[in-house]
């Protein structure tokens, strides 16, 4: 009788612990259906251009179809559709007038941003931000979906169009490509820059322009003002001539020192005539 007894125990207290975890499994909370297709978006899409981390449970964005729920997926959360942050575009054309290199020749700064959304650019204190932008042999085929989806139903808010109408004035050839992906802004898994630079430069066929966001407008007005100014080209090209190495620099503070000494030998042997 006793061993039944134990027997009977040793059963009871298993079968509580077995409910108890039931219950926990139950209580906790299972993902949706659309948490669960929106991960499968990401993961299966996030192979073909860099997804931004917005939330998608906002229910006032209302997709019209695929093309635009990837739309969406590159643009900031202020951005959606839904959205009453939208910002004012103008009727200006204003144009990038120099390409990366061109830039960085005047001393202008290339940084991948820490910002995951495509179309977030930022130029502060001499350095260009951009957000990376990965290359494979998907995207573009996706980007030109996107962009003639905005020519038909965003013509006035063409973000993802004016992003890529700024990367094709940054990038004229290959060197460009090349300076973006030495600088992390564009993963190229294409194999070949040259590639990369022609489909960045053909993506603007048949596409009508009616300009740029407002943004993006002062965010070019500020690189070319950035390049005209002399004082920063000269800056850029002493930097990249005479101090762009520790030996660079060292020649260049001994070649100082040595001129200083000269003119101050110079101006005591005159005093001495004098």
């Amino acid at each position: 009788m006793q061993v039944l007894k134990e027997e009977y125990s040793n059963s009871f207290w298993q079968r509580v612990t077995a409910e108890s975890e039931n219950r926990v499994n139950v209580e906790k909370p299972l993902p949706t259906i659309p948490e669960q297709t929106m991960k499968q978006i990401r993961e299966f899409y996030g192979g073909t251009i860099t997804l931004n981390d917005a939330s998608h449970e906002n229910s006032d964005v209302k997709i019209q179809h695929f093309t635009d729920l990837l739309r969406t997926f590159l643009l900031p959360q202020s951005l959606w559709p839904s959205s009453t942050q939208l910002p004012q575009r103008g009727n200006k054309k204003v144009k990038l007038l120099y390409s990366a290199t061109q830039l960085q020749q005047a001393g202008v700064k290339f940084k991948v941003s820490s910002n995951k959304c495509l179309v977030g650019l930022k130029f502060e204190n001499g350095v260009l931000e951009i957000p990376c932008l990965e290359f494979y042999d998907t995207t573009e085929a996706l980007i030109r979906n996107i962009m003639a989806l905005e020519q038909t139903r965003y013509i006035k808010n063409g973000y993802v169009t004016d992003y890529f109408f700024m990367l094709d004035f940054l990038v004229n050839t290959t060197k460009d490509m090349d300076l973006l992906c030495d600088n992390g802004i564009v993963d190229n898994y294409l194999g070949d820059n040259n590639e990369a630079t022609l489909i960045v430069n053909n993506l603007h066929k048949n596409i009508l322009w009616v300009g740029l966001g407002t943004e993006y407008c002062k965010l070019c007005e500020s690189l070319n003002a950035f390049y005209k100014d002399r004082w920063h080209i000269w800056k850029a090209i002493l930097k990249q001539d005479y101090f762009s190495t520790p030996c660079t620099t060292a020649s260049t503070m001994a070649v100082a020192i040595l001129l200083a000494l000269t003119i101050i030998q110079t101006v005591c042997s005159i005093r001495q005539v004098l």
